[in-house]
């Protein structure tokens, strides 16, 4: 292997590393959340099974029973849950965002405080996009946790999509081919990113090889690339920031005609 290749070689090697180092201690802070929720869901059910062996009025030991079960469902839920989050979870490469909406919203409030607004406007009419899903929930992941430490005071966060077909032109400043696209937008009232730092984000999803991911944002751009998408963002100083996330439309299998 010659000097440029093995140079090469080593700055791949060093990506790669950072991306699943990256991606570890996304799923250790989404742990601690589930953590969390699960030793107050045992909280429930333990206060519910005392107060049951003391009260003797049939009405309010069937509500207690209700909470006990609702918090049971909910426990077996997140256990089912955690150990999928990450991987493919058997959805292929084309994941219709629409229908995984609830899924979503849960992975995100998990690691979002209760003073940012959550809002999720993913219309029926959204077009499947060609990823992996479990690279999505990381992506999205990310993102969240980057606009929490955006708004320690609070605020809103809002993750919308849209159909979008680009031209030869405009595809082209994204750098992708001309096609049929879902843009998915993330969007907080934080504090902003520096303009190098969103500069530095779309030429590490765009596959420039030189260009230093973020920390925050290296799963981030890891998933554009390999989706072949593209990454745009906009932030001002105190006015937010806004990720743009362009994944290309999933075209269902043909099939097969019969002979």
């Amino acid at each position: 292997m010659s000097k440029p290749e093995s140079e090469a070689e080593a700055v791949r090697q060093a990506r790669l590393w950072r991306i699943e180092k990256r991606r570890l201690e996304l799923l250790g802070q989404l742990s601690a959340g589930f953590a969390h929720e699960l030793n107050n869901l045992l909280a429930v059910i333990s206060n519910s099974s005392y107060l049951l062996r003391r009260i003797d009025d049939e009405a309010r030991r069937a509500a207690l029973l209700q909470k006990i079960e609702a918090a049971t469902r909910r426990g077996a839920e997140l256990t089912r849950r955690l150990p999928n989050i990450g991987r493919e979870n058997g959805r292929g490469r084309m994941v219709m965002l629409q229908e995984v909406a609830g899924e979503l919203e849960d992975l995100v409030r998990h690691v979002v405080r209760s003073n940012i607004r959550l809002r999720l406007d993913l219309p029926a009419e959204l077009w499947p996009v060609a990823v992996d899903y479990g690279e999505l929930q990381l992506a999205l992941l990310q993102l969240a946790m980057n606009a929490r430490e955006a708004m320690p005071d609070g605020g809103s966060l809002r993750l919308q999509a849209r159909n979008r077909a680009l031209e030869t032109i405009e595809a082209g400043r994204l750098m992708i081919g001309a096609g049929e696209y879902v843009e998915l937008s993330v969007a907080d009232s934080g504090c902003g990113l520096p303009p190098e730092t969103l500069q530095r984000a779309r030429d590490a999803a765009a596959g420039d090889e030189r260009a230093h991911e973020e920390r925050g944002l290296v799963q981030v751009c890891s998933f554009v690339r390999r989706a072949r998408g593209a990454l745009e963002a906009a932030s001002d100083a105190g006015a937010g920031t806004v990720i743009q996330l362009v994944l290309p439309r999933a075209r269902p299998p043909m099939p097969a005609s019969s002979s």
